[in-house]
């Protein structure tokens, strides 16, 4: 059966998965594979399996079939090697669907998906430089500590299918980890939140996803309307999208929204679909060219280092990934 997260048979016990914690259980599950095994394939492909952790810490929670749809890389079997290694190695938590008609499956054979998180009550940086990943590839990960973090899994599910949605059709998307306010704006002072997906076009814009209403609702789209004033944020736009189940929160979604400039509002659904919110406003063109976006903090690297300037220097591909030609 395709997993759909809007789909209301997989959340009739909650918004979250049945996990399996790797901080709460002192031995891998019986299906994960032998240490030793997963040790030594590790060592053999780590900038594989480097890479799929990468992308498991950026957008928080994913099914396989999600992950291999971002990367191919990513098997898209819950049973796959890969997997069970990285389970085995105590870098995932799995996570599947709640059965609350009776006969749950725990296993990624049996069950109808799987998911998986960074552990969610451990780190795992001492894990990585144990297993002798190197401090650059360390430093490729999204910001914030290499553990599992927060939000319902439904809501964490729902974007990493926006971005597949968004990817489909030629743009590029950063997840939840790389979201803070400091990063886009360039200025420390603007803290740390942030969207739960960005989509790189002609603008950028930032979704975020909504399934719930309270006081602060209103905290927030003032918050984003000091973002969006900061010099060098002309480019970018917020979309809030309503992901409640009966739809409810799209009027005040739509009415706060229509208070803000570059603001603008939809259901999570229908943007997986067409991309576009209720006023017709989504990602459009592609990214204007952003050639040597990073030189200027090499060359305080490289001066830091006592080099006059890193001039000289070969930028690995891992930072010129967004550069256009």
């Amino acid at each position: 059966m395709t997993f759909d997260p809007f789909d209301p048979q997989w959340w009739q016990a909650g918004s979250s998965l049945n996990w399996w914690d790797s901080a709460l259980n002192p031995d891998p599950p019986f299906y994960a594979s032998p240490r030793d095994d997963a040790e030594r394939r590790f060592t053999a492909h780590m900038e594989t399996y480097v890479a799929l952790l990468r992308l498991v810490h950026q957008y928080r929670t994913a099914t396989t079939g999600q992950l291999h749809d971002l990367d191919p890389r990513a098997p898209q079997r819950a049973d796959a090697l890969t997997w069970m290694d990285l389970l085995a190695l105590g870098l995932i938590d799995v996570g599947y669907p709640i059965n609350v008609g009776g006969g749950q499956a725990v296993t990624p054979r049996y069950a109808s998906f799987m998911a998986v998180r960074l552990p969610k009550h451990r780190r795992i940086e001492r894990d990585l430089r144990q297993l002798g990943v190197p401090p650059m590839w360390m430093a490729s990960f999204a910001p914030g500590s290499l553990r599992g973090m927060r939000q319902y899994d439904r809501h964490n599910l729902i974007c990493t299918r926006l971005a597949i949605a968004a990817n489909d059709k030629g743009y590029d998307t950063l997840g939840e980890a790389w979201g803070r306010f400091d990063l886009i704006c360039h200025d420390e002072a603007m803290g740390m939140g942030g969207p739960d997906l960005i989509v790189f076009s002609q603008t950028i814009d930032c979704i975020e996803l909504t399934a719930s209403a309270n006081q602060a609702l209103q905290a927030k789209f003032d918050r984003w309307a000091r973002v969006l004033a900061h010099p060098g944020c002309e480019r970018v736009h917020v979309t809030w999208l309503a992901a409640d189940p009966d739809d409810g929160l799209l009027s005040p979604l739509t009415g706060l929204s229509a208070t803000y400039p570059r603001m603008h509002a939809g259901l999570a659904r229908d943007w997986a679909d067409t991309l576009r919110a209720g006023d017709g406003h989504g990602p459009h063109g592609t990214a204007p060219a952003q050639p040597g976006w990073m030189r200027g903090d090499m060359d305080r690297v490289a001066r830091a280092m006592g080099f006059a300037s890193s001039a000289g220097w070969r930028m690995p591909d891992l930072f010129t990934v967004f550069d256009r030609p």
